[in-house]
């Protein structure tokens, strides 16, 4: 059984039933919530995980509308962390919804509500009330931020797409970011609000996450027991870009739109505020791009990259050899343990040379585990693996050239071995070009063998271009682009040729045009 009352409606017409529904549900209440501690404490004990450093923490509201949340034996989504509530935080597992009556608003928080067009009566907003905000200023130690959020209602399943369509925010301003909402002094280029539904850019409030929209992300809580609100989202991740080592600033805000009843709440996950640098990355690559290489010419390289934001200190990178390919017999590596990376080099690179014993071993590994000590002092290790092919003795040889291009190319080599070889391009040009029409030398054009492409100008005597083209063999047939032909006599040509390799052939002369 459902009861609902207007807002602002008395609470006499209903008074015994709601009394008696609101102690009965006390009873099972099982989230436990703590204030009085100072804004400082709150972020720094209980919001801020690894990777952030936090200063210039505030708290603007009632105090009682924020607190520590122990929710382990709730429904809520998350064991512990910070609750911030447009009413007495206390509530969550009391009896009463007590209203706050701050005056506290937020023209930030009204604009998003008053954005939701799906919302019918979003432009009747006219105003926030009860808000509550969390501020501070941070530096992440890598360039990704992220945490969890779970957003709550007393509103809902009955007031979605309505007015009291409250409402919350993440605000994030500083380097690199531009936006349209208030930002402190010292972040001149506006913030931007990170509380969308995920995927989309629609701000989360009750009438974008709910039973009919986006439900996927909604959880009806009516007469839920652990907690005494009626919906709210599942847990949900936030995650942006920054600028590591800069100062960047955050605000947390709540409100409830319309009125000052009903209360909206935004739960944070203990230390998921975190701005944790990624661990070394490992690859292993070739120029065949093989999952197995043979024991013959395919050379292999090891990649060790660490974050931009990891390059302001030198690392030292230990490796252990292990698997079924031996060390010395059957590769060799160009280097050996320990690394250094230095002050600003991300990566770095260890070669492995396959050995051709032409023993007959089937397929074997190595494996190459790395360890280091990471930014924070702890040890971290990441693995990668590799398999060699035997190189079967008296087959045809397994490398060389397979270019058909090449002058030692070889169809029987099934690797390149990066050597080919080709014949420098050579080029004849003519003297004389007769565009008469008679089918006898009324094309322009340049003789060559073993080259690509070519690129050939024209200009007449004044040294105006009047022709000019690119492919493997451009022609000229004596007119101008209006088609028009052109007069006969002195005219000059400019030509690259380009080779089967790297190698060009630059040249330039003359011809008469007679016709």
């Amino acid at each position: 059984m459902k009861i609902y009352m207007k807002k602002n409606q008395s609470f006499t017409h209903y008074g015994i039933l709601c009394l008696f529904l609101t102690i009965f549900n006390y009873s099972f209440n099982q989230i436990t919530v703590t204030s009085g501690l100072t804004p400082l404490q709150y972020v720094q004990d209980h919001l801020v995980g690894s990777g952030v450093i936090v200063s210039n923490v505030t708290f603007t509201g009632n105090s009682n509308q924020i607190a520590t949340y122990d929710g382990s034996a709730s429904n809520i989504g998350f064991s512990s962390g910070i609750v911030l509530s447009t009413g007495n935080v206390n509530d969550l597992s009391g009896l009463d919804d007590d209203e706050m009556g701050t005056g506290l608003s937020d023209p930030d928080l009204l604009a998003i509500a008053q954005s939701v067009t799906s919302n019918p009566e979003a432009a009747f907003i006219s105003g926030t009330y009860d808000v509550a905000t969390l501020e501070f200023d941070f530096v992440p130690e890598s360039d990704i931020v992220s945490f969890n959020f779970v957003f709550g209602s007393e509103e809902y399943e009955q007031w979605e797409n309505s007015m009291y369509n409250d409402i919350f925010g993440f605000f994030v301003s500083g380097p690199g970011i531009t936006g349209p909402y208030v930002s402190p002094a010292g972040f001149p280029n506006g913030s931007i609000n990170l509380a969308l539904v995920p995927g989309t850019n629609l701000p989360i409030t009750i009438s974008t996450i709910y039973a009919d929209l986006n439900s996927q992300y909604y959880i009806n809580n009516d007469g839920g027991t652990t907690i005494n609100l009626k919906g709210f989202t599942v847990p949900i991740p936030i995650t942006f870009n920054v600028q590591c080592g800069q100062t960047y600033h955050f605000k947390f805000a709540v409100a409830d739109c319309q009125d000052a009843t009903l209360s909206t709440a935004v739960f944070l996950e203990d230390d998921s505020f975190i701005s944790t640098l990624p661990p070394i990355n490992l690859t292993f690559e070739n120029d065949m791009n093989l999952d197995n290489i043979p024991e013959a010419c395919i050379d292999a390289n090891l990649i060790l990259t660490r974050s931009a934001c990891q390059t302001s200190t030198p690392l030292s990178i230990n490796y252990t050899v292990s698997g079924t390919a031996t060390q010395g017999q059957d590769f060799t590596l160009s280097t050996g343990s320990p690394i250094l990376m230095d002050v600003g080099q991300n990566s770095t690179i260890i070669n492995i040379t396959p050995i051709a014993d032409e023993i007959s071993e089937g397929v074997e590994t190595i494996i190459i585990t790395v360890s280091y000590i990471d930014n924070n002092g702890n040890p971290q290790s990441i693995s990668g693996s590799l398999n060699l092919k035997d190189y079967t003795p008296g087959e045809i040889p397994l490398c060389g050239c397979t270019d058909p291009t090449a002058a030692n190319y070889n169809a029987n080599f099934i690797y390149s071995d990066g050597l080919c070889s080709y014949p420098e391009p050579t080029i004849l040009t003519p003297n004389v070009f007769s565009p008469n029409g008679d089918g006898i030398n009324d094309l322009f054009f340049l003789t060559t063998q073993n080259a690509s492409s070519v690129d050939l100008t024209i200009l007449n005597r004044w040294g105006n271009i009047i022709y000019e083209s690119s492919g493997t063999n451009p022609e000229w047939n004596g007119k101008l682009e209006n088609n028009k032909p052109i007069s006969d006599g002195v005219y000059f040509y400019k030509y690259v040729v380009h080779g089967l390799s790297d190698k060009t052939l630059e040249g330039h002369g003359f011809f008469h045009l007679v016709k």
